[in-house]
């Protein structure tokens, strides 16, 4: 990383000023979640500090461009970001952020495919914690392309499926899953994959599942 940054004090308030660049860089997010401690574990942290009479402000101006070589691996994505952010006011609830972080080409993994990334954002207006989200995720180099958009929130995300030209929402899946049309699905495929309607939750989109009666139906 590179740049050039500034502190100034005046009184009780201290003001960090700043333009930095990521040269370069790697990073990413394991497959599983980190170990944690069982819920029949208790631990005491003791009484917390108090709080310095007259505790010092810290306020941010800081600008951060994402440079052209930093790459991000995990959950299922692997592309390259760009773009740049600013972070401004007094450390904590009063903290905003503005900017757009983009993924540039790379892949995305979803129903057991891999999805070329045709666009990417996270845009910030505000917290730093809920960006807006515009996504878009394809299997490409067929009739159809259908894959996953996500719009919306990263608080409150909207997924949809999508396809170009625009084909049902049944037709959607199977080119996506099985890369051809419904009425090519052959008959020993499960009709009951398009039969069954779409759950999301957050990112993640699922078949939900069977009600007792299609069971009963099936042996």
């Amino acid at each position: 990383m590179s740049g050039e940054g500034r502190a100034e004090l005046d009184g009780d308030k201290t003001t960090l000023t700043g333009d930095f660049t990521a040269d370069a860089g790697w990073f990413g997010i394991p497959a599983s979640a980190p170990p944690s401690l069982s819920d029949d574990v208790i631990v005491e942290r003791g009484a917390e500090a108090p709080l310095a009479k007259g505790a010092e402000r810290l306020h941010l101006d800081l600008r951060f461009g994402l440079g052209e070589h930093l790459h991000f691996r995990g959950r299922g994505l692997d592309t390259r970001l760009a773009g740049s952010l600013r972070l401004v006011g007094d450390v904590g609830a009063n903290l905003r952020t503005t900017g757009t972080i983009r993924a540039v080409g790379g892949t995305y993994d979803a129903y057991g495919r891999t999805l070329a990334i045709e666009r990417g954002a996270l845009n910030f207006q505000g917290a730093v914690d809920n960006p807006g989200l515009n996504v878009l995720a394809l299997r490409k180099g067929l009739p159809v392309e259908a894959g996953v958009e996500v719009l919306g929130t990263v608080a409150r995300p909207k997924v949809r499926l999508f396809s170009a030209p625009e084909v049902p929402e049944p037709e959607k899946l199977a080119w996506l899953v099985l890369g051809r049309g419904q009425g090519e699905v052959s008959a020993g495929t499960p009709r009951s994959l398009w039969a069954r309607p779409m759950r999301c939750s957050g990112a993640t989109c699922r078949r939900a599942p069977r009600s007792s009666r299609a069971s009963a139906s099936t042996t």
